[in-house]
């Protein structure tokens, strides 16, 4: 059991039609139990009526968490705008899948309600760290919950990338790019790619090549507790990009220093969910095969 929230930012960023729909719904029922709604400025003409947009700095010195309406991109976008910060997040989800925000869109406001009166867990969920290092100089800093994503600076062209850690030299990848995922991000782009499904809170990270050229490379999970190296060899500009967006240009010669966070995002997660049901209902992980409609029946 956690603490009651009182005072809860609202984010969006995402133009839907739907936003202003629930936006209606959850000033109503704020009215309702009593919760001071922050609305941050990304809602737009969403936000109801008579309700002032809050900015980044208010939201983030007011607020006792922070709701997501959307999807999971919508959430990432949330855990940017935290930015270290240990500002809980909860996602009320109308996107596809909702690994992340996973209160449904039918009945997440009484999920809400469990919620903000500290029916909740908070999960702490391991962020990756990159720094581009350029000589000895570092030009760009990033962060990311799901995965940093190495590639050329044309689509699909490949990319010749060595891993390196204090021990050397872990593998070299000849591939369309890299993804460096966290177990958050396991269920994301790296499990399109083929990557393993992982317990959120195994202590690791996940190397997923995207279309090797070579049969024998595969998936790798490695400890999260050191720090490894991407050294992209090419004569052209390579691309960063961290959960999916916010892109860097690497020059020839730059070099990738990625590791874990100390500041990880947390989330507010409902008591009554946990990591296998999410696989079942969202995935349908495990599910026992049934009679086909065509089966003919047994003789007798």
């Amino acid at each position: 059991m956690g603490e009651p929230i009182r005072r809860l930012g609202v984010v969006a960023f995402k133009k839907d039609e739907r936003v202003a729909d629930i936006a209606c719904e959850l000033r109503d029922w704020a009215r309702a139990l009593d919760i001071e709604l922050l609305w941050h400025s990304s809602i737009g003409k969403g936000s109801p009526d008579g309700c002032k947009a809050a900015t980044d700095s208010v939201l983030l010195r007011k607020a006792e968490a922070i709701l997501s309406i959307g999807g999971d991109g919508t959430l990432l976008s949330a855990a940017r705008l935290v930015d270290g910060r240990p500002i809980p997040l909860v996602g009320l989800n109308f996107g596809r899948l909702g690994f992340l925000a996973d209160l449904s869109g039918h009945d997440g406001l009484e999920s809400l309600t469990r919620v903000v009166r500290g029916e909740h867990l908070v999960e702490e969920r391991t962020v990756l760290e990159a720094s581009v290092r350029r000589g000895r100089k570092v030009v760009h800093r990033d962060r990311c919950l799901n995965e940093f994503f190495l590639r050329g600076k044309r689509e699909l062209s490949m990319i010749e990338i060595e891993v390196a850690n204090e021990n050397g030299t872990i593998c070299d990848y000849w591939a369309d790019g890299l993804l460096v995922a966290t177990p958050t991000g396991s269920t994301a782009y790296s499990l399109a790619l083929g990557g393993p499904i992982v317990e959120h809170s195994v202590p690791c990270v996940v190397l997923t090549p995207v279309a090797p050229h070579s049969l024998n490379v595969r998936p790798l999970v490695l400890s999260d507790q050191s720090a490894f190296v991407l050294k992209p060899h090419v004569k052209e500009q390579a691309l960063l990009l961290s959960d999916g967006r916010n892109e860097f240009h690497l020059k020839p010669g730059d070099q990738v220093l990625v590791s874990k966070s100390a500041h990880p995002v947390l989330l507010l997660r409902p008591v009554d969910v946990s990591f296998s049901d999410a696989l079942r209902q969202k995935l349908g992980w495990s599910a026992a095969p049934g009679p086909s409609k065509h089966t003919r029946p047994p003789r007798r």
